[in-house]
């Protein structure tokens, strides 16, 4: 059977579901492709640590951050590594990231994780068994997924 797409987007973790769910927002038709049986990829093994800036969360446990301050420290423990070009990318946009993910009824926990390398705390948890199902039912919705 032939199938086409104007996206295709390889694995069923976080980062595929989210770009094809992006994709489909935009109107393209997306395949997604899987190589397990089931769908999740490596983001089911994660610990469902999630690093980011100026939440709500933060804010309710009166932690004082800024994109500047995780900058700083995303680039000390890369070890003169990183691409800043790549820590900026990721500064820049984690937020609107999180607020996406608020916006889906992603759950999270009241309390933040300490860890390392972060020079406060800014790890949010949430359970990769309970999101990916959620970013899996959304994205299903005009996508063609082959698991």
């Amino acid at each position: 059977m032939e199938r086409t797409a104007d996206l295709i987007v390889i694995g069923s973790g976080a980062a595929g579901l989210s770009a094809a769910l992006t994709a489909a927002e935009l109107g393209l038709s997306v395949l997604v492709l899987e190589k397990e049986g089931v769908f999740g990829g490596s983001s089911l093994m994660s610990g469902g640590s999630l690093c980011f800036v100026g939440t709500d969360i933060q804010a309710n446990n009166g932690i004082s951050d800024s994109k500047r301050q995780l900058r700083e420290d995303l680039l000390r423990v890369g070890g003169g590594a990183s691409n800043p070009e790549v820590v900026d990318a990721y500064v820049e946009n984690q937020t609107e990231v999180y607020e996406w993910m608020r916006s889906m009824d992603i759950p999270f926990a009241p309390g933040l994780k300490a860890s390392p390398g972060n020079s406060v705390l800014r790890t949010h948890l949430s359970v990769p068994a309970t999101f990916l199902p959620i970013l899996f039912d959304v994205s299903t919705h005009g996508t063609d997924l082959r698991i």
